[in-house]
């Protein structure tokens, strides 16, 4: 007869606790029907031998062998994969939870309705551990956009529909992250029971035992982290959280002037705001890196026209769909009026996502310009952030449910200037694949996230909202801790993104 309960232990060189373990297990299961998966996961120390002996003793014992250590995943995976119950679990060997506690989960999870799954609360830690895990659970959260806690807590217990789940595990500390993540992202309750976390009584922790191993784990779970975001986000345009269409009407904006350039100029030259000098420094200053002296560079939807104040190289022609003092000719971004091949550098600096057609856009940007010619564009980016501010002020709004690249799609209100559809540039740009597949007359040169704090912080670039006006020095200080935060949560913190594009 199969048991209930099949418990996997992966042991690294931990010859001194498996006769505590076993025995400990012994005390606290006899009133289940289990069987104990030791795995010898590349053990150097006699950790094979001791388990061996343990058999004779403690008959519930399957030992499984790993010939060469390649990371705590990969034994307990090993270890699932030879049991034979329909509840799995795993926990540790140091004896640092209570062996109890797994089958106190297992009372736990029998108890429980479908789709649920079990793991340890940890109590009693070191106040530096309790800060690593903290941290390291706000940016797992964050960056994956699902509440995660105590990722790394046992037990972790769960059936074997979830089993049949778990297609790419990896194959080390990250074991433990991605076995939460899969839980939360097929809707799986997770119940967390207390456990109290003890001292290790032989051996030292290969993970945890030092300040640098910690910090060692630590950045092979960010590595991890960002990996698994990368693949979830390639696999769906739409984010985790606020993903549904919202479109504010216009009067519901909170942002005062919407669409009042003559205004912004005013406010620009008159009042000096070293708030946004500094963003549109950011914004436009990298684009000269791209432009060559003597270029016939072309500005579409220039708007205020404020990129005359930084793009300091090649020949600078300012456009819009609405003819002012400062634009230098009227012109539709879908019908230029420009012949073919004529241009070096076309820049779009947060105009894409106002355009009702973005294919045709390319398409015209493509007839106009040289071959080589670059397509210069800095826009908007729908991080949680942004979806946040959408939704607080009001000011424009977002749809993942559009095809940017169908020539019929209608992205935006074409008879409407202002209308806006800030995910078009996420939708374009996240995934370069998808890009070359549908626009292959264009090869992306550069595509980086930017912008987090620099962009609430200046008040708006067009319509207004109230801020305080700081020194540049600590602007740059802002800026840098801009790019930590998006380097560690670019799908929380990027408002804004830069892109070259080149005509092939």
């Amino acid at each position: 007869m199969n048991p209930q309960l099949s418990l996997v232990i992966p042991c690294y060189n931990e010859v001194a606790n498996i006769s505590l373990l076993v025995k400990r297990i012994a005390e606290v299961g006899h009133d289940y029907n289990f069987e104990l998966i030791l795995v010898d996961n590349g053990s150097n120390d006699g950790t094979g031998d001791e388990i061996r002996r343990a058999i004779a003793t403690y008959p519930f014992i399957v030992p499984v062998s790993v010939q060469k250590n390649v990371g705590y995943g990969h034994g307990i995976i090993t270890g699932l994969a030879a049991a034979r119950g329909e509840v799995l679990a795993w926990t540790h060997a140091d004896l640092q939870t209570d062996p109890q506690d797994v089958f106190i989960a297992f009372d736990t999870f029998t108890m429980a309705g479908p789709k649920t799954v079990v793991k340890g609360k940890r109590s009693g830690r070191y106040f530096l551990d309790w800060i690593f895990t903290v941290a390291m659970s706000a940016v797992a959260s964050l960056t994956l956009q699902r509440r995660l806690s105590d990722i790394n807590a046992q037990p972790k217990l769960f059936g074997r529909d979830f089993y049949k789940l778990m297609k790419n595990p990896p194959h080390d500390f990250s074991l433990d992250l991605y076995w939460m993540y899969l839980a939360k992202q097929n809707g799986y309750a997770i119940i967390e029971v207390p456990v109290r976390f003890g001292k290790r009584i032989h051996g030292i922790s290969k993970s945890a035992s030092t300040l640098g191993a910690k910090v060692k784990t630590s950045k092979r779970t960010m590595r991890y982290i960002f990996d698994l975001r990368k693949s979830v986000f390639h696999k769906s345009r739409h984010p985790l959280l606020l993903a549904k269409t919202y479109f504010p009407r216009h009067e519901e904006n909170r942002m005062a002037h919407e669409g009042d350039v003559v205004h912004a100029r005013e406010v620009f030259f008159k009042n000096k705001p070293s708030n946004l000098i500094f963003l549109l420094r950011q914004r436009y200053a990298w684009m000269n890196d791209f432009i060559n002296e003597g270029d016939m560079v072309i500005e579409v939807g220039a708007g205020a026209g404020f990129s005359s104040e930084f793009i300091k190289k090649g020949n600078l022609v300012v456009t819009d769909i609405v003819k002012h003092p400062w634009i230098d000719k009227a012109a539709d971004a879908l019908a230029m009026p420009f012949d073919d091949a004529l241009v070096d550098v076309v820049i779009a600096s947060h105009m894409i996502h106002h355009v009702a057609t973005p294919i045709h856009f390319f398409k015209e940007m493509h007839r106009i310009l040289k071959p080589g010619g670059r397509l210069i564009i800095q826009d908007v980016n729908t991080a949680l952030a942004m979806r946040m501010v959408l939704h607080i002020m009001r000011h424009e709004g977002y749809s993942y449910d559009v095809d940017v690249f169908g020539e019929r799609t209608i992205a935006n209100d074409p008879a409407d200037a202002w209308s806006a559809n800030c995910a078009i540039p996420y939708l374009l740009f996240r995934d370069s694949r998808e890009f070359n597949k549908h626009i292959p007359y264009f090869q992306i040169v550069k595509n980086r996230l930017v912008d987090f704090l620099i962009i609430p912080l200046s008040g708006g670039v067009i319509a207004k909202t109230k801020t305080i006006q700081l020194p540049f020095w600590m602007l740059h200080i802002i800026l840098l801790l801009d790019r930590a935060c998006i380097f560690l949560m670019p799908s929380v913190c990027a408002l804004g993104r830069n892109v070259v594009l080149k005509k092939i």
